[in-house]
């Protein structure tokens, strides 16, 4: 899935007019949120346009309360890659740049960058990569 900035409302450091691949989406207190960049940080999906809505296969979703047990932060939905939706403090040890964290996610981002980059891959068929 790539996205494109068209404002900027919250924190950050991507500019308007950028394309980003997105990693992962949250749905907290009723607004959809990105999960993008290399730092990463969460952004408020209301900033950007949807350049290409397929999502990345490696992606795994739920859809509950979920209760980040550092900070007491409530999801209602996530989707994103395995440790993410699964590990319920990999998101709050990403956010303070945890060393393991940074290291799982900097891995998922490779795998979904080459997802979202098909020209690098050679493809099985005429309308797939996969």
């Amino acid at each position: 899935m790539k996205v494109k900035r068209l404002s900027i409302t919250d924190g950050g450091n991507i500019a308007v007019g950028k394309i980003c691949n997105v990693y992962a989406m949250l749905l907290w207190k009723g607004s959809l949120k990105y999960l993008l960049g290399d730092g990463p940080y969460w952004y408020s999906a209301e900033q950007f346009e949807i350049v290409n809505p397929t999502l990345p296969l490696i992606w795994y979703f739920t859809f509950k309360e979920y209760e980040n047990v550092k900070n007491n932060c409530f999801y209602t939905a996530i989707w994103g890659y395995k440790e993410l939706v699964y590990d319920k403090n990999h998101n709050q040890d990403l956010m303070e740049r945890e060393p393991e964290a940074l290291e799982i996610f900097l891995k998922r981002k490779e795998e979904i960058d080459e997802f979202e980059n098909p020209e690098i891959k050679k493809p099985i068929s005429e309308n797939s990569y996969y």
